[in-house]
């Protein structure tokens, strides 16, 4: 199975080498892509993402010009993939070693998949203790009113086919599209 890592970028000239950085450190099995997929970033994220082309000669940059959203741009990057499946990671975060071979081995079991998110190794103390973990263990629990769990979409991984099946991110949502296509998935039968 190929794989897509999916980055959807807007402004990370300053994170975006840690991201980059754990990524040079990833295998899998089969062939895998990365798509830094630019939002309109006005600093220089492009240029120092340029300057990782030879790390990561799976590297490709792809524009979502058209407008700004989180969704558009994960959208575009999901239409000029070429993986099988796709795994979504945030410009602003930094994957796990192994991340890539564990979230490719539990698609090759299910359709869609989350892991947990680590905050304090990123964030400032304040920062953690005016907010929670949303999701230690891999999926979030939603309980007011009860419903289906979800994950961020800083952590996903979903086979092209569900992905295409469910349309995608809902672009109209400016916030909360990953709850929203982590709950179409499921109720896709996912």
């Amino acid at each position: 199975m190929k794989l897509s890592v999916i980055i959807p970028c807007y402004n990370a000239a300053d994170t975006i080498a840690d991201q980059l950085d754990a990524l040079t450190k990833q295998q899998w099995s089969g062939p895998w892509e990365i798509l830094l997929v630019n939002n309109r970033s006005s600093d220089n994220t492009v240029e120092v993402v340029e300057g990782y082309r030879q790390k990561l000669p799976n590297l490709r940059i792809i524009d979502a010009l058209e407008k700004q959203g989180i969704a558009y741009a994960t959208n575009t990057g999901a239409r000029a993939a070429s993986g099988d499946a796709f795994l979504f990671c945030d410009a602003d975060d930094v994957v796990e070693e192994g991340w890539v071979e564990a979230m490719g081995k539990a698609l090759l079991k299910y359709d869609f998949v989350s892991g947990p998110f680590e905050i304090e190794k990123l964030n400032q103390s304040t920062l953690q203790m005016n907010r929670a973990n949303p999701q230690p263990d891999g999926i979030q629990k939603y309980t007011y009113p009860p419903y289906l769990p979800h994950a961020g979409g800083g952590n996903l991984g979903v086979k092209r086919s569900v992905f295409e099946a469910v349309g995608g991110f809902d672009e109209s949502m400016r916030h909360l599209c990953d709850t929203d296509f982590c709950w179409r998935v499921q109720l896709a039968g996912s």
